[in-house]
């Protein structure tokens, strides 16, 4: 037998082809691509797995292959996001009957499933088992990886939805893959919340509660998150820390005497993230309040750019997504860019369903 030393760039290549990439295009280096690819292998062989221990198995399976400047770790968390966001990969809380789950919300792969975007390209989702990007043989060369996700695009007008479906995947609506909520006030979406939060008992405030304070509009969403100070008082989006694991989305209302109403954030059946329903919940508080938050457009002929300086949950992101393209900001938390004519649809959108104001 014998054996060969491979410099890292060209262990980089072969790691990509045994996960479906074109190794010569990697040019030697991790990229979103690489990183997706071994997350959705990961995760057809741990899952039901927590989040956790998949970014672990991840990161330190590629953490050889990282250049002497990588941080390895991040590339995989934000990856991971884009996979769950776009629900290539699956988060959802545990069942009673479920023995082999680690945790209480784990991950999970999404079955072979494909949905259409507005300039015909096709995003595939999901895996099959050890097979991960599962499309007819002579499909490959046409799937194109943007950041994390695979497109597959046509030739001219080439019908590739009734063959993917005749290999076995299965076209998602776009009402079922966007789940979107009920377009209501802002005033009646926290009234909702408030309820709920009403028939909790009254407790001791946990330590280490993080709440998310109202402020002017334009500072940066990190800096809304402070401690729940003495005394402090009223409604809040909160993080509550647990013996493992990330910190809990909660919505506290505070009380005299350092105690507090308390209720962990969830949709029933899973049709929403934690954290989604707390950002919705943080936009009709500030909407309510006088302090909507904004996004910016800005046109450029027949392309428009989307700026958002706080988080949007990812059912409005994955409706973003059928017509742009996710950018890294400039001056905001992140963009997104698509046709102008398409703009306007979806500023309406944000100012209907998030309680948005545009910013000038």
């Amino acid at each position: 037998m014998n054996v060969v030393i491979l410099s890292r760039q060209q262990a980089v290549e072969r790691v990509g082809y045994s996960l479906g990439l074109d190794g010569s295009g990697l040019n030697g280096e991790l990229s979103p691509a690489l990183v997706g690819q071994a997350l959705r292998r990961a995760t057809s062989i741990l899952a039901p797995c927590a989040r956790y221990e998949l970014e672990r198995s991840v990161r330190q399976t590629l953490q050889p292959l990282g250049s002497p400047g990588d941080v390895v770790g991040p590339m995989v968390q934000d990856v991971l996001e884009s996979l769950i966001v776009y629900r290539d990969l699956l988060e959802m809380r545990s069942t009673a009957d479920e023995v082999w789950a680690s945790a209480e919300v784990t991950i999970r792969p999404a079955a072979p499933s494909f949905v259409k975007r507005e300039d015909g390209s096709i995003a595939v989702l999901g895996t099959a088992g050890d097979v991960i990007t599962p499309i007819p043989e002579d499909l490959p060369a046409r799937l194109v990886h943007r950041g994390a996700l695979r497109l597959l695009v046509p030739t001219s007008a080439e019908p590739l939805a009734p063959r993917l479906q005749e290999f076995g995947l299965v076209e998602l609506s776009e009402k079922a893959w966007l789940r979107l909520p009920r377009v209501e006030p802002a005033g009646n979406y926290v009234e909702e919340w408030h309820r709920r939060l009403r028939e909790a008992p009254i407790g001791n405030r946990p330590e280490g509660l993080l709440i998310c304070k109202p402020t002017r509009r334009g500072t940066l969403y990190r800096d809304r998150w402070n401690p729940a100070e003495v005394g402090e008082t009223g409604l809040f989006v909160a993080r509550r820390p647990q013996r493992f694991g990330a910190n809990l989305w909660c919505l506290v209302d505070l009380q005299p005497n350092s105690t507090a109403r308390i209720v962990d954030l969830f949709s029933t059946g899973d049709t929403l993230r934690s954290c989604d329903v707390a950002w919705q919940i943080q936009m009709a508080l500030d909407a309510r309040a006088g302090l909507a938050q904004a996004f910016r457009c800005r046109p450029n002929g027949d392309r428009s750019t989307i700026d958002f300086f706080s988080p949007i949950p990812s059912w409005a992101e994955r409706r973003l997504f059928l017509v742009g393209r996710r950018q890294a900001g400039t001056g905001c938390l992140y963009s997104y860019e698509m046709a102008t004519t398409a703009a306007d649809g979806e500023r309406r959108f944000l100012r209907e369903s998030l309680w948005l104001v545009e910013q000038n």
